[in-house]
């Protein structure tokens, strides 16, 4: 995943089968590059969807919101800057 995400600012996950803390665990390098907007499934196992929006497009994480349309399955990142 990290080779694909090379030369991108903005990438939409699905099936990512996680929330915040476990992108910090198990993607280190990710989320040092980018901000994860995740949603989850109340069960992790039928999957999940997240937006990575790199740092360099947007520093601060508090000038995005999330909007979830499906809990997991459909999300939009909403920018306010």
């Amino acid at each position: 995943l990290e080779g694909a995400l090379a030369e991108v600012s903005v990438a939409m996950i699905q099936e990512s089968h996680g929330g915040g803390a476990e992108w910090a665990l198990f993607a280190p390098r990710i989320t040092e590059r980018f901000h994860v907007f995740p949603s989850v499934c109340s069960d992790v196992r039928r999957g999940g969807v997240a937006v990575l929006l790199a740092k360099s497009f947007l520093p601060s994480r508090e000038e995005a919101s999330v909007i979830v349309f499906e809990e997991g399955r459909a999300i939009g990142v909403e920018l306010r800057k």
